[in-house]
């Protein structure tokens, strides 16, 4: 099972980024359900790293990821953008994939910011060998690129504190195999920034 990557949230983050805990929900019709755990980790500058478990096949595996986010603009309103590579490999096959992400905030520099995120993701899927698989009624080729599309609303709370939960529900969609995964997640940012001085929030209020 491949879903878009939107874990994370990297975009509600100030500019000295921070870490994320993730748990991540997906329901497939054709496919099942999966839960997955993921970690990650947003530096000053945009650069990030992070790992979430992946169904491949019949197997749990770690995926991998390099990222870039653009930078954090103090205002209501604004668009961030974002790139990523990743990369998991398993018993039957290794896929890596090329992640770009279109993020536009709501209330960007409040306490209960909100963010819509669109995402095209293009995973090259390279088959160790010739099994059968739930992507298949047949024996699947040597290799395939699969592009998805993912959609996600999202909310943050206590965005200018130093712990930040947040939700989200969305939608990833494989355009080669045409199923379509709900996806759904909470975790927590921590945010490197810590906590913002009131005196600073009393300003942006007004």
């Amino acid at each position: 099972m491949l879903s878009v990557h939107l874990i994370a949230q990297e975009e509600f983050f100030r500019n000295k980024g921070g870490m994320s805990l993730l748990y991540g929900y997906s329901h497939n019709k054709e496919l099942g359900d999966f839960n997955s755990l993921g970690m990650a980790f947003t530096f000053k500058g945009g650069f990030s790293i992070g790992v979430a478990s992946l169904e491949l096949a019949d197997e749990i595996k770690p995926q991998l990821h390099l990222g870039f986010l653009s930078a954090h603009k103090d205002k209501r309103f604004y668009m961030r953008n974002s790139m990523q590579l990743t990369y998991v490999s398993g018993a039957y096959a290794r896929v890596i994939g090329a992640n770009l992400g279109l993020s536009y905030l709501l209330n960007g520099n409040k306490q209960f910011p909100s963010s819509l995120n669109g995402v095209l993701s293009l995973n090259h899927i390279n088959y160790k060998d010739q099994v059968n698989n739930a992507w298949h009624y047949s024996v699947t080729p040597q290799s395939e690129i699969v592009p998805v599309v993912g959609f996600a609303i999202n909310q943050a709370f206590f965005a200018r504190e130093v712990f930040t939960p947040y939700l989200g529900v969305g939608m990833g969609h494989d355009l080669n195999h045409n199923t379509s995964s709900l996806l759904l997640s909470f975790g927590i940012n921590v945010n490197f920034n810590g906590k913002e001085k009131e005196r600073e929030q009393a300003i942006k209020s007004h």
